[in-house]
């Protein structure tokens, strides 16, 4: 089952496995897509029972105010929210490292090559 579709708009899949329930989500969280997502999760929640809730927002675009609260309400109550930001950012931490050991290199090359 999906959400409405539209430029950048949420749209939503849920998954209903045998041990926990799922959405996974694109595109912007925020409007009226948190509104249809919540009820959305209303509804399934009458036959999810002892399940726990997992949430992957790899490919959300943009989060506001009351998509936040939202995925922090269900965090709170032991959803486990997935994506891929900490990968990028843990990324982009490696890149920046090896940019400055490189340039901390070269500038040890040139201190050692003026002292000889």
């Amino acid at each position: 089952m999906t959400g409405q579709a539209k430029d950048n708009h949420l749209v939503y899949y849920m998954h209903d496995g045998s041990a926990v329930f799922g959405f996974r989500l694109s595109g912007d969280l925020a409007g009226d897509g948190v509104r249809d997502l919540e009820q959305a999760w209303r509804t399934a929640s009458s036959i999810i029972g002892e399940r726990g809730l997992v949430v992957d927002v790899s490919s959300v675009t943009r989060v506001d105010d009351a998509g936040r609260e939202l995925l922090e309400r269900w965090q709170l109550a032991g959803a486990r929210i997935l994506g891929a930001a900490p990968q990028r950012r843990a990324w982009s931490l490696l890149r920046l490292a090896s940019r400055w050991l490189t340039a901390m290199l070269a500038l040890c090359g040139r201190a050692a090559g003026k002292a000889l």
